[in-house]
C-alpha cells in the first residue's frame, strides 16, 4: 500500500522511475503500478499500461510500469493505493513503514531517539525500529565484510590446493 498523496514526489526521492505510465492521483482507488519483473515474469503475457490485474479477486488498472531497478525483491513489487491494500488485507489501522525526511539543520540522531520515545510511547509494544542512513549503510558494511571474509577463505584455500598439487608434481618430476 502506498499513500496517493505527492506520490510522484515520494517515488522521485526514492529515485523510482516510470518505463511508462504516471504515479498516483490524490484519492485514486483500483490502480496499480508494477515492477519490471512483474510486467515481464509473473504472468503469461507481458503487462502493459491500462491492463488489468487482479488482487485477491479484486481489479486494478495497471497505470504505470516501472524501471528495472536491478533487486529483484524492488523489481517484483506491486503498489496499489494505501486505502486499498487496508481494505483488501482487512488491516485498518497497520503501517508497516513510516519515511521521514529532516528538514535542512535537523539533527538526525537526535530526531531518531525522539522519534524512538515518541513510538515507545504511543504504541502498546515495542515491535519496531527507527533506521538511520548511517545504521543502514552499517549494515551493509557488515554484510559487505562477512562477504568479503568468505571470498578471502575460498581463495586461500584455492591457492593452497594449488600450491600442494604444484609441490607434488614437483616432487614427482624430481623422483623420476
Amino acid at each position: 500500500g502506498w499513500p496517493t498523496d505527492d506520490s510522484e514526489k515520494r517515488f522521485k526521492s526514492y529515485d523510482i522511475k516510470y518505463k511508462e505510465g504516471r504515479a498516483f492521483q490524490k484519492g485514486e482507488r483500483k490502480v496499480a503500478m508494477i515492477g519490471y519483473l512483474v510486467a515481464t515474469d509473473l504472468f503469461k503475457k507481458d503487462i502493459a499500461v491500462k491492463n488489468s490485474i487482479y488482487i485477491k479477486d479484486e481489479k486494478f488498472q495497471v497505470i504505470a510500469l516501472l524501471d528495472e531497478i536491478g533487486n529483484e525483491q524492488d523489481d517484483r513489487q506491486i503498489y496499489i493505493s494505501m486505502d486499498d491494500a487496508r481494505e483488501i488485507f482487512a488491516k485498518p489501522d497497520e503501517v508497516s513503514a513510516i519515511d521521514a525526511t529532516l528538514k535542512t539543520g535537523r539533527d538526525l540522531t537526535q530526531t531518531a531517539a525522539k522519534t524512538e520515545r515518541t513510538l515507545k510511547r504511543k504504541r502498546s509494544d515495542e515491535n519496531f525500529q527507527v533506521l538511520t542512513p548511517e545504521q543502514i549503510l552499517g549494515f551493509l558494511n557488515t554484510m559487505l565484510a562477512i562477504v568479503k571474509g568468505i571470498l578471502v577463505s575460498i581463495a586461500s584455500i584455492s591457492l593452497i590446493v594449488g600450491c600442494v598439487g604444484i609441490l607434488n608434481s614437483m616432487y614427482t618430476s624430481v623422483l623420476e
